[in-house]
């Protein structure tokens, strides 16, 4: 077996090419409200920091719980390209999902790291 195919066959998915499902609406004030559908466990989680993206920073918050395990987030912003704006996000709630939480170092893990032998 070539490694190439070792690489294609073990690779994950850029959690960039994901998007979780979302809906952009106008509001009365000209500004703009996407709403964004995510698993419930995951939703107060991914409402703490904002999202980056698009030369701007995005608060969320929780919307309403829906039915079953989804729970919508919600943003409201100005923007020309709002549907740009919020597939952006979407993209970025989904890396939030798919990525763990980091798995924290004590000082015993790192023992002999940094050192040559």
């Amino acid at each position: 077996m070539h490694s190439s195919q070792l690489v294609k066959m073990t690779k994950q998915p850029n959690p960039l090419d994901l998007v979780v499902p979302f809906v952009v609406m106008d509001l009365e004030n000209g500004k703009k409200k996407a709403v964004f559908g995510v698993p419930k466990e995951n939703a107060s989680s991914l409402v703490v920091y904002p999202i980056l993206c698009r030369g701007g920073c995005f608060t969320l918050e929780i919307d309403e719980e829906g039915e079953g395990e989804t729970t919508f987030l919600s943003a409201i912003f100005d923007s020309i390209e709002a549907d740009k704006t919020a597939e952006a996000i979407s993209h970025r709630l989904a890396a939030r999902v798919l990525i763990e939480e980091p798995t924290p170092i004590n000082a015993e893990s790192l023992l002999g790291v940094g050192r040559s032998s």
